[in-house]
């Protein structure tokens, strides 16, 4: 529910939107406010938020009356940010949804798809929009902690400087 201008107040050096269970056909789904793609700040959408950056962004979102449950194959077909040459062309992902991204938007270079899911992970570098259909924060997913390190460190700028006792500070 934040707005664009309460997300630029914050200054974060990321966003991710997460997945969830709802359809964006849905009514009353969850939304943003779409000021958040001119905020300047990287974007992650993982699932649920791979489809809302594709619908938002004018990609689409088919209803294709079959989802990926469980383990998947996943074939990279483009070097990009998330998944690059130092990883294998063929990895298992972790897929959890029912709509599918068929279509990424204009400007995004589709970098991965899996049987079912034309536009599995796509990416706008120029603009620091990333999203992936599938799960990268799971452990089923073989190089998703890498992906997840790429964005944050490397395009967020993030630094892994977090401990157990720097919290309390």
């Amino acid at each position: 529910t934040i707005t664009a201008q309460e997300l630029e107040a914050r200054r974060p050096k990321g966003v991710i939107f997460s997945g969830g269970p709802a359809s964006v056909h849905a009514e009353g789904a969850p939304s943003i406010d779409t000021g958040i793609y001119e905020a300047g700040v990287p974007l992650l959408g993982i699932c649920y938020g791979g489809q809302l950056i594709a619908r938002d962004l004018g990609g689409v979102v088919a209803k294709t009356g079959r989802g990926e449950y469980g383990r998947t194959e996943l074939h990279v077909s483009a070097d990009g940010i998330l998944v690059g040459a130092d990883q294998p062309r063929d990895q298992v992902v972790w897929m959890s949804h029912f709509d599918t991204i068929t279509d990424a938007p204009a400007g995004f270079t589709v970098t991965a798809s899996t049987p079912t899911t034309p536009a599995a992970a796509f990416e706008d570098p120029d603009r620091g929009f990333y999203a992936v259909q599938f799960h990268p924060e799971v452990v089923h997913t073989e190089h998703g902690q890498a992906m997840l390190k790429r964005f944050l460190y490397d395009v967020c700028g993030c630094r892994p400087t977090w401990t157990m006792s720097s919290i309390i500070e």
